[in-house]
C-alpha cells in the first residue's frame, strides 16, 4: 500500500464503522481518506427518535470526521 501511495494513488477505507474497518487499520495502512457508512447518516434524519440513553448518532459521526482530521486523513459520508 505505501508503494502505491508512492505512485500518487489515494486509498480509502470505504464504509467505516461497521464491519471489517477497525481502528487498527488507521495505523496499518497509509490511507489518504475514510468514507462514514450511509447506516450512521441515515440515522441523522431520525436522530430525534432515538430511544433514551440510545447515543446521538450525529456524536459518531462528529467523533469519526474529529479523528479523521486530527490524523490528517480526509472524510467523507454516505448519503
Amino acid at each position: 500500500m505505501s508503494q502505491l501511495r508512492g505512485r500518487n494513488i489515494e486509498l480509502c477505507i470505504d464504509d467505516f464503522g461497521t464491519g471489517y474497518s477497525s481502528l487498527n487499520y488507521l495505523h496499518r495502512f497509509p490511507m489518504n481518506a475514510l468514507k462514514i457508512d450511509s447506516s450512521f447518516v441515515n440515522r441523522i434524519a431520525v436522530a430525534n427518535l432515538v430511544s433514551e440513553g440510545a447515543i446521538d448518532p450525529t456524536e459518531i459521526i462528529r467523533s469519526i470526521v474529529t479523528l479523521s482530521h486530527n490524523l490528517g486523513i480526509d472524510v467523507a459520508a454516505e448519503g
